[in-house]
């Protein structure tokens, strides 16, 4: 349960990352944009590595954000994925995941 709670308190610090460094300036600006989910990305591969990083010093109190990261990085890269494969449906295509 511990894990869970870091987990959600991470997750809404990179919204608010993301959310801050958005470029707001485009006209079309939406919640969850490519621009905000890399930022975002990138934050929790930045956790990812800090953890591994720790992990080679002997800090193993760090260990439970390394699988925390990997589950953001992967959520927030199926959402990219869903969006990408939306849009291309969207425009006319197939819609074949090839």
């Amino acid at each position: 349960m511990k894990n869970l709670g870091i987990f959600l308190v991470i997750l809404c610090a990179l919204w608010l990352v993301g959310f801050l460094f958005e470029n707001k300036q485009t006209v079309d600006f939406k919640f969850m944009s490519v621009q905000h989910t890399n930022i975002c990305r990138a934050v929790a591969a930045i956790i990812i590595i800090l953890q591994h990083v720790s992990g080679g010093f002997g800090i193993r109190y760090l260990t439970p954000l390394g699988g925390i990261g990997v589950a953001i990085f992967l959520i927030l890269s199926g959402y990219g994925l869903n969006e990408s494969y939306k849009k291309k449906k969207a425009r006319g295509g197939t819609g074949n995941l090839k």
